[in-house]
């Protein structure tokens, strides 16, 4: 049984607006009593983190390239990111920098009961040209 939580960042570098979907594994058999999901334990909120540290490819903004690429990744038990994968490219140069975005990031795995779980993440991020 997959239980699914939205949670919604508004940021504003670039336009830039980012939905963080989240979706758990199925890494328990039973329902969960008590789960919680993955944190972002960067400096400060994701939002702010991924503001600071994205860079808007200079050739995608000079030939007006844009739009939402939604990277997959797993937060892995020891709070890691693997697997990361672009479900929904733009271009090359916009799906790369999410990607890279996505592997600076570091997580509290999210826990089952009281057990830290595989969680798989979901970050579609808006590239928008002003």
């Amino acid at each position: 049984m997959n239980k699914i939580k939205f949670v919604v960042l508004k940021g504003f570098r670039l336009s830039l607006f980012i939905m963080l979907l989240t979706s758990m594994l199925a890494s328990c058999s039973v329902a969960c009593k008590n789960s919680t999901q993955p944190q972002f334990t960067g400096h400060g909120l994701l939002e702010n983190f991924i503001k600071e540290n994205i860079i808007y490819p200079e050739d995608a903004v000079n030939n007006s390239i844009a739009g939402k690429v939604k990277v997959q990744f797993i937060v892995e038990k020891d709070g890691t990111v693997s697997g990361t994968k672009v479900l929904e490219g733009v271009h090359k140069l916009l799906d790369d920098e999410a990607v890279r975005i996505v592997n600076l990031t570091t997580w509290t795995p999210g826990n089952c009961n009281g057990k830290p779980i595989r969680t798989k993440l979901i970050l579609p991020v808006n590239f928008k040209l002003e």
